[in-house]
């Protein structure tokens, strides 16, 4: 439980450093010093890896990329994920355990509710419950908390984003949870709840990958349909909602406008700009050393902090060259891997397409605890039948 709550509440919990007025730096620093010491303690030999020439590979490119830019940083965000890893496989048995993946699991749905709690609390009229600084006061930006969580006003209703700090940082944290799960081979019914109800985020990458969900678990979909007597039900929950909330005004406010199709794409195509922005002001400087300085352009600072290169825009190639191999990994596994773990590689592919936080202290532990399950589960499906028979009837 403790690995659950630091790596996936407290420090990507951006509501909790607000309210707890803690660093988040220090938050991970003192979580990380404290997971290598437990994995120490509990086994010393998860230190020594078992293939030395990835670490020494990836600490020499780390090297290179803090020679050529003449920043320890680069150094240390290499340092940073292979600590990630160390203590991922150190606490990897007791997360797969049946207590473990139901702690992983009960903290999404708590964390999902508090966006849903909020959601009606605002559909039904609440007001603002307060204001939250979210960041350092030089690039503060104030988010309104509607009861149980932050949310951003879009029509008549909110974008939820729980304790995080944006919507798209709470689908994300669910499609992990999702992958995960997958990837185990349990927990089905919670990961469709996960990914349903997360479509009040409005993200639209989690639209589209519920889509590619339920065309991958199409199985337990048309097993659900042979329920008929559910339907009846289904019909008066959804005669209930549209007297309470219009439906079609909640789609047309969250995903319609931001399907529309303009002459530069989709309108809420966030991602695009950045790219080319990214593309445009590449030069032998930007490659070698990386620029920590977001260009401007009409008065208007360009995001470039949510696309695929961004970590070659901020960081250099040669630490890009670690997330573009970790894509290309993935890649591989989605087309070519065991079935059972093809959909966590090609969701987890797609979401670092769109969010490469691979570098982000808030997210490095999670993402390297997905992966590690992916290649685990792949090389030993035995894992899979195992968890099977210890889980039973909780899958």
């Amino acid at each position: 439980m403790f690995f659950v709550l630091l790596f996936f509440v407290v420090v990507p919990g951006y509501l909790l450093h607000y309210y707890l007025a803690i660093d988040s730096r220090l938050i991970y620093f003192c979580g990380v010093v404290a997971s290598l010491g437990i994995v120490a303690f509990t086994d010393a030999r998860r230190f020594v890896p078992r293939s030395p020439y990835l670490y020494i590979g990836a600490l020499m490119l780390g090297l290179t990329g803090s020679v050529l830019s003449e920043q320890i940083s680069q150094f240390m965000l290499i340092v940073s994920m292979l600590c990630s890893l160390i203590i991922v496989s150190g606490f990897w048995p007791d997360l797969i355990s049946p207590k473990g993946v139901t702690h992983i699991n009960h903290v999404a749905v708590v964390i999902l509710s508090l966006a849903v709690i909020g959601f009606v609390y605002h559909a039904l009229g609440g007001p603002v419950t307060d204001t939250v600084h979210l960041y350092h006061e030089s690039i503060a930006r104030q988010s309104p908390l509607y009861m149980t969580t932050i949310g951003y006003v879009r029509g008549d209703f909110i974008r939820p984003a729980s304790i995080f700090d944006e919507p798209g940082a709470l689908s994300f944290y669910l499609v992990l949870v999702v992958c995960f799960n997958l990837a185990l081979g349990v927990r089905k019914k919670i990961s469709s709840l996960l990914m349903c109800t997360g479509l009040l985020t409005g993200s639209l990458a989690h639209f589209f990958l519920t889509l590619v969900y339920f065309l991958f678990t199409g199985s337990s979909l048309r097993n659900a349909t042979k329920r008929l007597w559910i339907l009846p039900l289904l019909f008066l929950g959804a005669v209930a909602i549209q007297s309470y909330f219009d439906v079609f005004s909640f789609y047309n406010d969250i995903y319609g406008k931001r399907l529309e199709i303009k002459d530069d794409g989709l309108s809420g195509d966030n991602r695009t700009e950045g790219t080319i922005a990214a593309l445009n002001y590449l030069d032998r400087q930007v490659l070698l050393r990386g620029e920590r300085e977001r260009p401007y352009e009409d008065d208007r600072q360009i995001d470039l902090a949510a696309n695929p290169l961004s970590p070659l825009f901020g960081y250099g190639i040669i630490i890009w060259l670690v997330y573009f191999g970790l894509e290309m990994w993935l890649l591989k596994y989605a087309l070519m891997a065991n079935r059972q773990v093809r959909f966590s590689a090609l969701a987890l592919f797609l979401i670092l397409l769109q969010r490469p936080y691979i570098y982000n202290f808030y997210w490095t532990v999670p993402i390297v605890l997905v992966a590690y399950t992916i290649y685990k589960v792949n090389k030993n499906l035995s894992v899979c039948h195992s968890l099977r028979f210890c889980h039973g009837r909780s899958l």
